[in-house]
């Protein structure tokens, strides 16, 4: 698979798979994650996580079309989208387990 480097954007990582036509949003595996993956794959023989071997796991993945990732305007703005619906939806959960619990 072709992938593009590592592009970080408004607090984000974000890489593009040209094979697969996706963007891929990742979060770097922690020290704790890459041990506890290790383990799991010498009890079970198989890993906890998909971590790559730059060390990140994705977190998902959304087509674009390969164009669009190359123009960089075009790239960011579809980003900058992509980053607010997430932090929109990131504070409607927070504010349904506020509500649960009383907070």
């Amino acid at each position: 698979m072709k992938k593009s480097g590592i592009y970080k954007f408004r607090g984000h990582i974000f890489r593009y798979d040209f094979t697969n036509g996706l963007v891929e949003r990742l979060a770097k595996a922690t020290q704790q994650e890459l041990e506890d993956n290790a383990e799991w794959l010498a009890k079970y023989g198989k890993p906890l996580w998909d971590i790559d071997s730059d060390g990140y796991i994705e977190i998902e993945a959304v087509g674009l079309l390969k164009e669009n990732w190359q123009r960089k305007a075009v790239r960011d703005e579809y980003l900058a989208e992509w980053i607010a619906e997430i932090e929109e939806d990131a504070a409607i959960m927070a504010a349904d387990l506020a509500a649960e619990f009383g907070i």
